[in-house]
């Protein structure tokens, strides 16, 4: 295995892995005709799937799969600048960040997930941003509450939440899909949560799970979060 990555598409690839290794330590990484794809699993109530197209990297050489700690790597590669090597030597994988070498083992015996929900929403898409999104659970901690309720009504998308003895009804965006109303463990949306300026995607329907779609050139990354019902 050998991959290459320089300049702009670095800097993209360091914001996926910086999610990703939000949501779980330990992924496999599996070599496609069209890149590399990883799913995790954080606590079996939300679902990551990274794609990294082989455009992203300027040498892609690789087959099968490989375990690897996400949070390890990426505490490696997130401060590198112009251009980052990763290849694998017998059991180890080895990042070249400029003229220094740091080395990860390679994990054996991770479960490799495969399958990621695909659900239909219809038109039912909000087009938002993390940093929205982390200002409204901001806004929520106000009431202490342990949940959040997507809720469409009047053509406004609200968020709301409740607390002891206290309770709020934020306003979000306005929008032109259905009325719903969805609710979700408030925890179990942390690793989005991530300060990023850059465009998201909301998929949401009544008692369904919560999609949320982040493309990059070259790089999509996809959540769904089980609904609490």
């Amino acid at each position: 295995m050998k991959l290459i990555i320089k300049d702009k598409k670095l800097e993209d690839f360091k914001k996926a892995l910086n999610i990703l290794s939000a949501v779980s330590t330990e992924v496999n990484i599996l070599f496609t005709p069209e890149g590399i794809v990883s799913i995790a699993d954080h606590s079996g109530t939300t679902m990551c799937r990274l794609m990294l197209k082989k455009e992203l990297f300027d040498v892609f050489e690789g087959e099968g799969h490989y375990g690897i700690s996400t949070p390890e790597l990426n505490s490696i590669v997130k401060d590198a600048k112009a251009q980052i090597e990763i290849n694998t030597e017998d059991d180890k994988f080895n990042i070249m960040i400029g003229k220094d070498t740091y080395y990860l083992s390679i994990i054996e015996d991770i479960d490799m997930k495969t399958n990621f929900p695909s659900i239909d929403y219809g038109e039912n898409k909000i087009t938002t941003t993390f940093q929205e999104l982390l200002d409204i659970a901001n806004k929520s901690k106000k009431v202490a509450t342990e949940d959040i309720k997507f809720i469409v009504e009047n053509k406004q998308l609200l968020v709301s939440g409740t607390g002891f003895n206290k309770g709020a009804k934020l306003f979000f965006k306005d929008t032109i899909i259905p009325e719903l109303e969805v609710k979700f463990f408030k925890s179990i949306m942390t690793p989005v949560f991530i300060k990023n300026p850059d465009e998201i995607e909301l998929y949401l329907k009544s008692d369904t799970p919560l999609t949320i779609k982040y493309v990059l050139d070259n790089i999509q990354l996809e959540f769904v979060c089980a609904p609490l019902l």
